[in-house]
């Protein structure tokens, strides 16, 4: 059996690096009150990571909240959800979180809501303790992919979709192999790219990229619509070769137009354009590139 391992951070742990190696990231994005601090920072550089595969957005429902939390998490996402980016909903019945009770049916109108924004229900999954899987969201939708906390060494009694074996203190042992960081660990039984068809995710990266001349090509219409502002910080003259090789992860998993946006506007945050509206930009740099845009 292959496992897959991933962490999940939120405002208590520092945000991931360039050199994060995990497939996975689950990060929160919202407290159910506020957007989480380290939500955006987290999503720009999981964006720039070819290694992840999948992001996993986790939101803390509290009752009367959905309306809001949506708004943010849409807010925060700009309006579109990524084409690799999944949801959980993180039930939790203790102080701060939702409380004790049966919360099913906000909780699966709130599941209903960020499946439409990601476009299916595969996107989302849930997360809770085996108490609060039973207490607080026991009537949930049948295919719902369940995710259980059970700090032990020995798995769950019965099945679920991910376990988090490791809440990352020491008082808890974990499985023998298992990896232990100083954060909560997960892991699915099964190889990322099973989880990623799991989620309706098409992984179209490294395997598969575009040619370096046709990741060149959108870097130099970047460049054509006078994106100068970024510098090379050694000479402080402007350089595309960052915007390239941004890009040239990016692009590597388009298989449409749309994705080419995404590339684009992706970019321009990665490299901290001012001025520059990424959305005007991308439409204007699909609409004037000829290129191959299906993968190799």
């Amino acid at each position: 059996m292959t496992d897959t391992f991933y962490p999940d951070i939120s405002k208590y742990q520092h945000v991931i690096g360039p050199d994060f190696a995990y497939s996975i990231l689950c990060f929160r994005l919202d407290s159910g009150y506020e957007t989480d601090p380290n939500a955006s920072a987290n999503l720009k550089v999981a964006l720039a990571n070819p290694r992840v595969k999948l992001l996993i957005g986790y939101v803390v429902p509290i009752p009367g909240h959905n309306d809001q939390i949506l708004g943010r998490v849409k807010k925060l996402l700009g309006g579109k959800c990524p084409p690799n980016m999944g949801f959980m909903l993180d039930e939790e019945s203790g102080r701060g979180f939702a409380g004790p009770g049966d919360h099913s049916t906000e909780w699966n109108a709130l599941d209903a809501e960020l499946g439409a924004f990601a476009g299916s229900s595969k996107r989302v999954i849930g997360y809770a303790n085996t108490g609060d899987w039973s207490s607080g969201w026991p009537h949930h939708r049948p295919d719902l992919k369940r995710v259980v906390a059970k700090y032990s060494p020995t798995p769950p009694s019965i099945s679920y979709y991910g376990w988090q074996y490791s809440d990352g203190s020491t008082q808890w042992p974990v499985p023998s192999g298992y990896p232990r960081t100083s954060t909560d660990m997960n892991v699915i039984h099964k190889p990322i790219d099973e989880i990623l068809a799991d989620f309706g995710v098409t992984d179209t990266g490294e395997d598969m990229p575009l040619t370096d001349v046709d990741a060149e090509k959108v870097a130099e219409k970047v460049w054509e619509f006078q994106i100068q502002n970024a510098v090379d910080p050694a000479t402080g003259k402007p350089t595309y070769a960052q915007a390239r090789q941004f890009l040239t992860w990016e692009v590597g998993q388009i298989k449409a137009a749309a994705q080419v946006q995404n590339a684009v506007k992706a970019a321009v945050a990665q490299l901290n354009l001012a001025g520059v509206d990424p959305d005007a930009l991308a439409k204007a740099v699909v609409e004037h590139m000829d290129i191959n845009v299906q993968a190799k």
